[in-house]
């Protein structure tokens, strides 16, 4: 099939001119553009046969059953038997049948996803555990993601978005490709369309089949071999130049586009319609943005991914259609209570207002439906493949909540009355020498060191006033957290992986030094986050947080002799994403993917044995973030629904604050401070002492946030995130008075 270069229309065989436009063909390689191979193939009945359910494949993956075909074969689901029976997708490449020239096709399709997810690490990306081969077949093991492609989400809702749903949908993709366009060297994607696009249940958004993807390669005119999908493919997808950067704008535009005025591009290939005046209020900043990312010369499109994400937040910012409660005011949310196992009684810090055990099993909670809508134009049928990663970050339900401003004031003489301050930011500088995103910080109890973890394998120590030093320990995966023991001198260390293991290094021991404790649990899966004990307890108790839904607590974690693991928590039905301990030790709170907070009770003096939780399930996505009140009597969670909720021992939402992306990070200062870091890279500090303050926002980042770290004295904070930095602010009170003049302090 090959591709007008005017036009884009498919025309069957090769003809001296277009169908379409009558613009005549050149014989040459560089004007095809190869279609993607989820429709073609599956129409020339290029594909695998069925896997019976049961059938167990490389003698561990069990089918469950057939999800999505396309390509040169199929996407199933399937048990892992040896990991607790985890759900991942495999898909299946089938050489039987194929002609030479398909098999090398699928052989570089194949490789080029393998080569190019293997070393990727991103929440909008599904990870790749392995892959193997049998004489007629290849095999990828990935990721299982439970949702649909944004193909059936467009049909589902008559071909159309409305604007909340386009801000979600276009800030998460632009995020996820400003990572992938800051690789060296980069990955530009160049086949980004509704069908490689997934959407979870909690509207997270996963770019899927790399079969396209390539690396950038500098000094190159134009691409080897054209590829794209017509109607979403740039021009210069078509032979013109070299792909880049700007290429996925333009497909991302080109999808953009169409989920506002239900057209199909490919109908009419380079011809983008008018977007106002479609059935619904568009920001005519937004038309102007999306008509300047499908431009035909790329130069006039905009620079890139990040570029366009700013732009998104800005218009939604303006444009909100959305009012949340202020910062503080009570949730609109459906009163709540805790939940506890039948027959069990709650534990009697967390028993106040608990519900009786007929109520126990009913967890409260909602989660809005969209209503249905009449589809309003017909779609391209197009085969979808590829069912790929775990649900996780939740739907971005609008785009920003409101800030509160200053008051103003009366001009002439009164009487200063003090007033809630504000904040402001001062960058003192920035770490910079890990090599993929920060994922975990924190800062040492004496406040001179700062230990940051990040998917570049490395732990890293290193000086808060930026004086050179530096020491690096080297783990066997991506680390995923680390913590300072409180008396600062231990620092452990939990990576990813599918067994997970945890180092814990003294302060002393040297880069090359062997660790002063190393543990490891092959059925426990990547260790997402970890906590030690507070001070006062009667051993350096560390709890871990893990994939396979589990907290499990190592006794004397500084020692060579361990206990190994002393209790495990379990009964969560997803990974465990976030984890704290109670100032006082009392209390184990973990956070899940299954939207649920569960508070553990450890009796620490006793015998650790596990006991029934307290559930708190008012999220309506998963739990990321999580942190501790001082005084061990409240509980801070943040989660993908956009939400912070506090919550007291009687399981009463207390406040509750509306971020304006996903929450990915918690911190809480020793003045009762919250930061609060989000999916858009936006800092936010609320004061928990006055509810009615003002709260202060800051770009903490240039792109998504992982993790924030206070200093002892509450005075700065370090920020990490995608962008491979760890930065650190200092804060400046503004105290605004009624007499109108303004005062600062601090820093």
């Amino acid at each position: 099939m090959v591709y007008c270069e005017s036009c884009g229309a498919a025309n069957e065989t090769v003809t001296e001119k277009c169908f379409v436009c009558q613009q005549p063909f050149l014989d040459t390689e560089e004007q095809k553009v190869v279609l993607s191979r989820s429709s073609s193939d599956i129409e020339s009945g290029n594909r695998s046969e069925d896997k019976h359910p049961s059938t167990l494949l490389q003698g561990r993956y069990q089918i469950v059953k057939e999800v999505g075909t396309g390509g040169f074969g199929a996407v199933y689901k399937a048990l892992d038997t040896k990991f607790d029976n985890h759900t991942v997708a495999i898909k299946e490449i089938q050489l039987h049948g194929l002609k030479p020239n398909e098999i090398i096709d699928a052989t570089d399709t194949f490789n080029r996803e393998v080569n190019i997810l293997s070393d990727l690490r991103h929440p909008n990306l599904p990870r790749v555990y392995e892959h193997f081969t049998s004489p007629e077949h290849w095999y990828l093991v990935m990721d299982f993601i439970d949702g649909q492609t944004l193909e059936k989400y467009l049909d589902a809702r008559g071909g159309r978005l409305p604007l909340d749903e386009i801000f979600m949908l276009g800030i998460q993709i632009c995020t996820v490709l400003d990572y992938l366009h800051t690789r060296q060297p980069a990955i530009i994607f160049r086949d980004l369309k509704p069908t490689n696009i997934m959407i979870t249940g909690s509207k997270q958004v996963y770019l899927i089949d790399f079969g396209a993807a390539r690396y950038f390669k500098s000094g190159r005119t134009k691409d080897t071999i054209a590829f794209g999908s017509p109607g979403y493919a740039a021009p210069e997808q078509y032979g013109k130049a070299q792909t880049t950067a700007r290429s996925d704008i333009y497909s991302l535009g080109a999808t953009l586009h169409e989920a506002l005025t239900g057209k199909d591009p490919a109908e009419d290939p380079f011809h983008f319609s008018p977007i106002r005046g479609t059935g619904q209020t568009i920001p005519p900043d937004l038309e102007t943005l999306i008509l300047r990312m499908v431009d035909m010369d790329m130069s006039k499109r905009p620079m890139s991914a990040a570029a366009v994400k700013a732009e998104l937040w800005r218009i939604s910012t303006q444009h909100t259609h959305r009012l949340y409660a202020l910062p503080g005011s009570p949730s609109s949310m459906p009163p709540y209570r805790p939940t506890f196992g039948v027959g069990q009684p709650p534990p009697a810090a967390w028993a106040k207002s608990a519900p009786s055990v007929q109520q126990a099993q009913i967890q409260l909670g909602f989660t809005p439906t969209p209503a249905p809508r009449k589809r309003g134009i017909s779609r391209r049928a197009v085969t979808t493949m590829a069912i790929l990663g775990i649900a996780s970050v939740a739907f971005l339900e609008n785009a920003r909540s409101l800030w509160v401003g200053r008051p103003d004031f009366m001009p002439g003489p009164q009487v200063p009355q003090p007033m809630a301050p504000s904040y402001s930011f001062r960058q003192l500088g920035a770490f910079t020498y890990h090599q993929d995103t920060v994922t975990s910080l924190d800062w040492s109890p004496q406040g001179n060191s700062i230990a940051s973890g990040s998917l570049d394998k490395t732990l890293r120590i290193w000086n808060a006033d930026f004086d050179g030093t530096d020491v690096i320990h080297t783990m066997s995966d991506d680390v995923r957290a680390v913590g300072w023991l409180f008396d600062g001198s231990y620092v452990a260390a939990a990576s990813g992986g599918k067994t997970g293991e945890v180092q814990v290094w003294s302060v002393r021991a040297k880069g090359g030094d062997q660790p002063a404790l190393t543990f490891s649990k092959s059925s426990a899966g990547a260790i997402n986050a970890l906590a030690w004990v507070p001070a006062g307890q009667p051993a350096p108790y560390l709890a871990i947080a893990s994939d396979d839904g589990s907290i499990r607590v190592i006794a004397n974690a500084t020692s060579s002799t361990k206990d190994g693991i002393t209790a495990t928590y379990g009964s969560y039905q997803g990974p465990v994403l976030s984890l704290a301990w109670s100032p006082d030790g009392n209390y184990l709170a973990g956070g899940s993917a299954d939207k649920t907070v569960r508070i553990w009770p450890t009796n620490l003096n006793g015998s650790l044995s596990p006991n029934v939780p307290t559930i708190f399930s008012r999220h309506t996505g998963s739990v990321t973030a999580l942190t501790w009140m001082g005084n061990s009597s409240s509980v801070i969670s943040g989660g993908s629904d956009m939400n912070v909720l506090v919550w007291d021992s009687s399981g009463q939402v207390t406040q509750s604050y509306q971020t304006s992306s996903p929450v990915t990070a918690l911190a809480l200062s020793s003045q009762n401070l919250l930061a609060v870091g989000t999916e858009d890279g936006t800092v936010t500090l609320y004061n928990l002492d006055d509810a009615n303050a003002p709260t202060s926002s800051m770009q903490g980042s240039s792109s998504a946030i992982r993790s924030i770290a206070w200093s002892p004295d509450g005075r700065s904070f370090v920020v990490g995130g995608d962008d491979r930095r760890a930065t650190l602010w200092n804060i400046v009170e503004d105290l605004w008075q009624d007499d109108g003049h303004r005062r600062h302090w601090g820093g």
